[in-house]
């Protein structure tokens, strides 16, 4: 089983490349089927023999199975809210696929086919946003099944059947977290480039503030070396390599000061929620499993994605920690105590507001940040007549974490436009051959100091902080040689 990377995930889905089946993988999947079926014929298997849920006592046979697939994709294909966008329907499907290779499922490698072929046309699965607990994503998996059995349209408006059910096909092929891990993939990559942007934006400010970056010092990491925290502190030193800093205070407030203790959990809390999702996309999270070794099948509660839940609420609350700083250096930049320039970074006519209105607008993300920071995991429902009796609701704290992750964008637009203005109208210049002016010189530039509408500024420093930050501190490669 090839393993699925998060980041070859996300160049799949936004590319649309769809690799082919590996062969062993389909012998795999076909040796799982027959095995699973002549189980079947011996003992009790949920989910085939059986119906599901508080139905698991009841006896579904041989003839009407296949009718009781049906049955199954179209009672569990009742989803709500917003039509998922195509990357996020292509994800689940490649992550839903993935997790069938590695045959456990008692799926032959017709429904992995059938996944394929309807990546490789583009014409996909409508799928809804809500219906998930966190017990596997089966609203989502039922409507992209029954959109391959041809029996609903597909996002194009046509009908088309790619797949033929069996008889017990159903429930495996909707028994996975697919569309929350594949949110949670683009939610990892999200964060990994707004930490990357967090250390220069952090650099920026310290610059605008004639901040210590004692702070930052490798020893001071050594003293109390928790997970991230070298890593995160060796990101502002890098970004502020070749620029000098005269300190204007023994301490700094708490906002760059303490950067390094508050931003290290984030680091560490997105490195374990990567973990966790690459996991869970290259398992077989399958209900009843079936192992080849033993060529036996367990029943279990594998599907249940606590672990998933619990990574994602901790970045949520993580994140709600190092935007509070981002919002704490952005008032300090407004202060002109703190910062030495006229109040609110304003031009010197009296009364100008200058940027004090992006101190609000970071404050009102802040507050919708820790309402999404909220733990998920905490949640309770009794499900299915009590035969379900606990859920993890990973799917509303991965979509909580995303939502944070977005209000986070804004708060840090606001201070990288707020340390822009600063450092390039303040009179200390920075070395244009430094890695921060490398990565200022593409920010939106606030070059006016009179009072005007920011809206526009705001909007295209959120979609920078979203790309991948300028590596500027790589060295260009060598030219090549000529032949000798």
């Amino acid at each position: 089983m090839t393993r699925l990377t998060i980041e070859d995930l996300i160049h799949q889905s936004w590319e649309a490349i769809t690799p082919d089946l590996d062969p062993e993988a389909i012998q795999r999947m076909d040796d799982s089927r027959d095995a699973v079926n002549a189980i079947a014929e011996q003992r009790a298997v949920y989910g085939r023999t059986t119906g599901v849920g508080a139905n698991r006592s009841v006896t579904i046979y041989p003839e009407r199975r296949r009718d009781q697939d049906m049955r199954l994709l179209r009672s569990h294909a009742s989803a709500s809210g917003l039509e998922l966008p195509a990357h996020i329907v292509r994800a689940m499907l490649l992550v839903r696929r993935q997790q069938m290779t590695g045959g456990g499922s008692g799926l032959g490698a017709a429904a992995a086919r059938a996944i394929t072929e309807c990546l490789h046309q583009g014409d996909l699965p409508r799928v809804h946003a809500y219906g998930s607990i966190g017990t596997g994503d089966l609203s989502a998996l039922a409507e992209a099944g029954l959109a391959l059995t041809g029996e609903s349209p597909r996002q194009s408006g046509r009908t088309q059947q790619q797949w033929h059910p069996l008889g017990g096909d159903a429930l495996p092929f909707i028994s996975s977290n697919a569309l929350t891990l594949a949110q949670a993939a683009f939610a990892v990559v999200a964060l990994d480039r707004w930490l990357d942007h967090y250390a220069f934006v952090t650099a920026a400010s310290l610059v605008a503030l004639n901040g210590n970056r004692e702070a930052y010092a490798p020893q001071v990491q050594d003293a109390r070396p928790h997970a991230g925290q070298h890593d995160v502190a060796s990101a502002v030193r890098a970004a502020l390599e070749g620029v000098n800093v005269t300190s204007a205070r023994v301490q700094d407030s708490f906002g760059l000061r303490t950067m390094p203790q508050v931003v290290a959990p984030l680091r560490s809390t997105v490195d374990h929620l990567r973990t966790v999702v690459e996991t869970e996309i290259n398992s077989t999270p399958e209900n009843p499993l079936y192992d080849a070794a033993t060529g036996e099948i367990f029943h279990h509660g594998n599907f249940h994605a606590h672990v998933l839940s619990l990574a994602a609420d901790q970045v949520a609350i993580a994140l709600a920690g190092a935007a509070q700083l981002s919002l704490l250096r952005l008032s300090s930049m407004c202060d002109p105590t703190m910062s030495g320039a006229e109040p609110f970074l304003s031009d010197s006519e009296p009364g100008s507001s200058g940027v004090m209105v992006l101190e609000y607008v970071a404050a009102a993300a802040l507050s919708r940040l820790r309402g999404q920071a909220s733990p998920a995991s905490l949640g309770l429902t009794v499900v299915s007549r009590g035969a379900e009796e606990h859920a993890s609701f990973a799917s509303t704290a991965v979509e909580q974490a995303v939502a944070a992750t977005n209000e986070a964008r804004t708060v840090l637009a606001c201070e990288l436009l707020a340390a822009h203005r600063a450092v390039t109208t303040g009179p200390d210049k920075i070395p244009a051959d430094t890695p921060l002016a490398g990565y200022l010189r593409g920010t939106p530039l606030l070059a006016s100091l009179a009072d005007r509408p920011l809206t526009n500024e705001v909007r295209a420093a959120e979609r920078l902080l979203n790309l991948a930050p300028l590596d500027v501190q790589e060295p260009a490669p060598p030219a090549p040689r000529a032949p000798e």
